[in-house]
């Protein structure tokens, strides 16, 4: 099953991992841990979430500029009918937004998905916007797609979120490396490199 028919079934149902049931004071205290996540949210003028699912984090700031890039049709036109402005992989326009954030979608992407990503935050943040994401390493990563697809998770290493952010000119300036649930997860806070 392709990946945008998986996201789109599971947008439909309104339940599945990655669809962002989180609240955003919930993804406030977790990114702490990286950098000022609070201050941030509040200083940025414009947000573009990646991925952002049943549009939680996004819909807790009404009052700001926001995007959202989705891979799933259907959680685009969900975006929509909430406001926010929504983009498919490769589509959002440049320096559109102060702070960009990847909430616990990583880990449901290919490599060339999350290369995608990282695409896309280069692309939409303003230089001095900050973004926040995370991701899960389990060391599985050449595990077989089509059993990985079945339950949506995948697996990136921190020394290649790195090297990705590297070829887009972003910085990490922040990273938190911890175990939890028998998995290594990874947090990170840049921006990009200045020219």
């Amino acid at each position: 099953m392709p990946f945008e028919q998986f996201w789109d079934s599971k947008h439909r149902i309104n339940s599945g991992s990655g669809l962002g049931r989180s609240t955003a004071q919930q993804y406030i205290d977790y990114f702490e841990k990286v950098g000022p996540f609070a201050e941030d949210l509040e200083d940025a003028e414009s947000i573009i979430d990646i991925g952002p699912g049943l549009c939680n984090f996004l819909n807790a700031y009404p009052m700001k500029e926001r995007y959202g890039v989705d891979i799933s049709s259907v959680g685009r036109q969900k975006m929509e009918s909430h406001g926010i402005k929504a983009y498919a992989p490769g589509q959002a326009p440049e320096e559109i937004a102060d702070l960009a954030t990847c909430l616990s979608v990583i880990q449901h992407c290919t490599a060339d998905q999350v290369e995608a990503i990282l695409f896309d935050i280069a692309t939409a943040l303003k230089p001095g916007g900050v973004f926040y994401a995370n991701g899960v390493y389990t060391g599985c990563e050449n595990a077989d797609e089509s059993s990985l697809l079945k339950r949506a998770r995948f697996s990136h290493s921190l020394d290649f979120i790195r090297e990705i952010c590297e070829e887009y000119g972003l910085a990490i300036t922040d990273e938190h490396p911890y175990k939890g649930h028998g998995m290594q997860i990874w947090i990170i806070r840049g921006g990009i490199y200045e020219s």
